[in-house]
């Protein structure tokens, strides 16, 4: 058992985040279960290490996801959910840590010059999971919408139980659409389509009612590869949203806000909450 060190806890939702720190293989656990109890962490650990394969349910890249039962007592078991990031990077480790974050005001100049050159430096291993998603490799199971120009699909983040819960993520199959600021009048379609089919199929297979949903883009994405959230107005991502200014940007007005103006997202100044973490932010400190 290699060195492991708790990066994070959310005590909402009983859960742990465990770094463990292997220079040939640093390895990410999101563990959780209810109750949960931290110690209990490196049991569960042991448990994978000990069968890769048992209760693995999902696995694209470097992601995968279990549903384990571990022992406890004589004939007593616990059930366990676990996310698992490995090999993990170091930016993977640092932002699952709690975070620390700085306001900036990203101009259509400090975008050209600064965060352009940031996105066109990703290395291409980066997008994997999402591209094995999109050509049908990974996660077919999760999938809602399987269209010409986008894919549908529930987070795996999401139990597939509680529908105040419902997560999931739109991924574009344009590959040259990075973010909000790629976007253009000749995107409004895809996103109308976009935007109708998710309220479909989300109010047709779960029962939900439209006012239930929101779709909604985050500038600064979490990755740089265009795609679009949908929950619903109960689930804690939601409420969540409602502190964070400026990041979520509900769909509905990124597609009239584009209907004004067709350049609307290369023309205007964006506010950015960085953590302190991000490849971004010294970048914009030092500029």
């Amino acid at each position: 058992m290699q060195q492991l060190e708790v990066i994070n806890e959310f005590l909402d939702t009983k859960s742990i985040v465990i770094s463990e720190n292997d220079e040939q293989k640093p390895t990410i656990y999101f563990i959780s279960k209810q109750p949960f109890c931290e110690s209990e962490g490196q049991n569960v650990i042991e448990e994978i290490e000990k069968n890769p394969e048992k209760g693995l349910i999902m696995t694209n890249d470097k992601y995968k996801k279990y549903q384990i039962e571990v022992p406890i007592e004589r004939n007593i078991t616990t059930s366990y959910s676990v996310d698992v990031i490995s090999p993990a990077t170091q930016h993977d480790i640092e932002k699952n840590k709690p975070q620390k974050y700085e306001l900036f005001t990203e101009t259509p100049q400090i975008f050209n010059s600064i965060t352009l050159p940031f996105i066109n430096s990703i290395p291409s291993s980066e997008f994997q999971w999402i591209y094995n998603i999109l050509n049908g490799t990974a996660e077919q199971n999760n999938v809602l919408i399987n269209d010409d120009d986008y894919v549908s699909l529930l987070d795996m983040k999401w139990d597939r139980q509680n529908l105040n819960q419902v997560y999931g993520l739109v991924l574009v199959r344009d590959h040259s659409i990075h973010s909000l600021r790629a976007l253009n009048q000749n995107h409004i379609q895809l996103l109308e389509r976009i935007e109708k089919t998710t309220m479909k199929i989300l109010t047709n297979k779960y029962g939900l009612k439209e006012n239930e949903i929101i779709t909604f883009v985050h500038y600064v994405p979490s990755f740089w590869h265009f795609h679009i959230h949908f929950c619903t107005i109960h689930s804690p991502l939601f409420q969540s949203l409602n502190s964070v200014i400026g990041r979520a940007i509900p769909l509905v007005d990124i597609i009239q806000n584009l209907k004004m103006n067709g350049n609307y997202y290369q023309t205007i100044n964006i506010g950015l909450r960085l953590n302190t973490v991000h490849p971004l932010y010294k970048l914009f400190k030092s500029k």
